[in-house]
């Protein structure tokens, strides 16, 4: 013993580097594994980012949205839609932009380009002088107490090159931070054109917040006769680029008319589906037979997939729904040929 005490005594220097390292090592090992923890624990609450920046109708991806009445209000909210009682804590600087856009061809142009497409001035002029009696107007600021009883109107027209805006770089409209707020805009558009089956023109509404944090969000408004002769309804990834930029998480959109039972199908090998799409009080879905449990598809295009069925019903509930999709091969691009898209597909029975 005493010659081992000896010897320490004779290399204490040594002894006390090697205690250092050890110490040393052990932060080093530990910090790793709390980073390591700290990661998969992100991973696997499989939160989804909330919307603090939102709409009654508007989304960030474009959408035709049919209005119910002839007169409508566009809201812009400082909350996610699926959680109204959390708003944004900071304060929302945005513009809004309205554009009376035709359908031309089967497409949906503004003026402008309707012009270039034609190249005639009197088709051109022709058009321009159906286009009357589509209006737009701040109806709400900031909250319920800023109700405007008697908005200004203004009609669409040649004169202001058929676009409206709110707001702008030196007077920004606004939405205060840390309590829910709602801006409200009002959109008219003449009976005579709501009553038809087939829309010529649509009201393009546009927000862009100044906050590079927040998402735009836009919609294409018309009027219609509310005919359904047959269901139709489609999901597509609310993320675009998905051809050139990996995601670890994806939004999948399903919208459409109509009623009946909606298959969604996901291949299990490249993505997770938020369980809280599967909880119907919460997400307000409703399940085919009440079965919230996916099933394994046997054989066919979708050999191996999962599969839910809802039942789906425009007129009575939701023509909307949005679910999260989470990513499993962490160390696979879900790009190029290997898009995401190529793993998901709904179809109405």
């Amino acid at each position: 013993m005493k010659d081992v005490l000896r010897k320490l005594k004779k290399h204490w220097i040594t002894v006390w580097l090697v205690a250092v390292l050890a110490i040393l090592g052990t932060f080093v090992t530990y910090a790793i594994y709390t980073e390591v923890s700290s990661v998969k624990r992100v991973v696997t609450t499989k939160s989804a980012p909330r919307e603090l920046f939102s709409s009654n109708c508007m989304y960030a991806d474009l959408y035709e949205r049919r209005m119910p009445a002839h007169e409508y209000n566009v809201n812009v909210n400082n909350f996610d839609v699926n959680s109204p009682g959390t708003p944004n804590p900071s304060e929302i600087q945005y513009t809004l932009t309205a554009q009376l856009y035709v359908k031309h061809n089967g497409t949906i142009m503004s003026f402008s380009d309707l012009a270039t497409a034609l190249n005639d001035a009197d088709e051109y002029n022709a058009i321009v002088a159906e286009a009357t009696g589509y209006y737009i107007g701040k109806s709400q600021d900031n909250n319920t107490t800023g109700i405007i009883s008697t908005p200004a109107m203004t009609e669409f027209s040649a004169s202001n090159g058929f676009e409206v805006a709110f707001g702008n770089s030196s007077n920004y409209e606004t939405l205060p931070g840390g309590s829910v707020s709602t801006d409200k805009y009002k959109v008219i558009i003449p009976e005579r054109d709501f009553n038809e089956t087939n829309p010529r023109f649509y009201v393009h509404v546009e927000a862009v917040p100044t906050d590079n944090g927040l998402r735009t969000i836009r919609t294409n408004l018309y009027g219609s006769k509310n005919v359904v002769v047959t269901a139709a309804w489609s999901g597509t990834l609310a993320e675009q680029n998905t051809a050139t930029t990996d995601y670890d998480f994806y939004n999948y959109v399903i919208s459409g008319s109509g009623s009946g039972n909606l298959d969604i199908m996901w291949n299990p090998v490249y993505f997770d589906i938020d369980d809280f799409f599967f909880n119907s009080s919460l997400s307000g879905v409703t399940f085919y037979n009440n079965v919230t449990i996916p099933v394994v598809i046997s054989g066919g295009t979708y050999d191996s997939w999962k599969k839910v069925t809802i039942v789906v019903n425009s007129t009575n509930s939701k023509s909307r729904y949005e679910l999260q999709l989470y990513k499993k091969k962490a160390n696979i691009p879900y790009t190029g040929t290997n898009d995401a898209a190529n793993y998901i597909h709904c179809e109405l029975q």
